[in-house]
């Protein structure tokens, strides 16, 4: 725990620190917090009464948590944020818990969307279009005759263009 360097360094009453946990300057941790090992809380920020801090938090400077708020392992609260008081928050950058779990979901379902995503780039091959390499992303090229072209991403936003024959379609925009 480090000293003030221009206020005081302040631990509420009944508030249980972890072993390995760096409180730096300036800090007001709030009466009645559970603050496990590995966390750290970068100068200048607050933490209100009765809020529970997992393992491997980080906190920036200057972010301030409100009151009754769980802080999920591992997460990061960036520099000047505001939680709110009894959120639930988790992952870095911190998110709320529900929009956490929806992320992680969507990261376990990107094997298949990516094998889907090469299926439909042989479809594309067999039928003559070609599709955005790394080199010219956004852009759709088709055989000699008019070809209208369903992007997978500007489809998912909504944007169909029709090319002219031997014409660049710029899905881009």
């Amino acid at each position: 725990m480090d000293r003030g360097s221009l206020g005081s360094t302040v631990i509420g009453r009944g508030t249980k620190i972890d072993n390995l946990v760096q409180i730096a300057h300036n800090v007001k941790v709030g009466r009645h917090c559970i603050i496990v090992s590995q966390t750290g809380i970068s100068g200048s920020s607050e933490v209100g009464d009765y809020v529970v801090m997992a393992g491997q938090v980080g906190v920036g400077e200057h972010a301030r948590i409100e009151d009754r708020v769980i802080v999920g392992g591992q997460a990061g609260v960036l520099p000047g944020k505001i939680v709110r008081s009894g959120s639930i928050i988790w992952g870095t950058p911190s998110r709320p818990m529900s929009e956490y779990k929806k992320t992680i979901a969507r990261m376990a379902r990107l094997h298949d969307l990516a094998a889907k995503v090469k299926a439909l780039a042989g479809q594309l091959d067999k039928r003559g279009i070609s599709y955005p390499d790394k080199r010219e992303r956004g852009a759709v090229t088709g055989p000699p005759s008019q070809v209208f072209v369903v992007n997978a991403v500007a489809a998912s936003a909504g944007r169909y263009q029709r090319c002219a024959p031997q014409e660049r379609c710029d899905l881009s925009t």
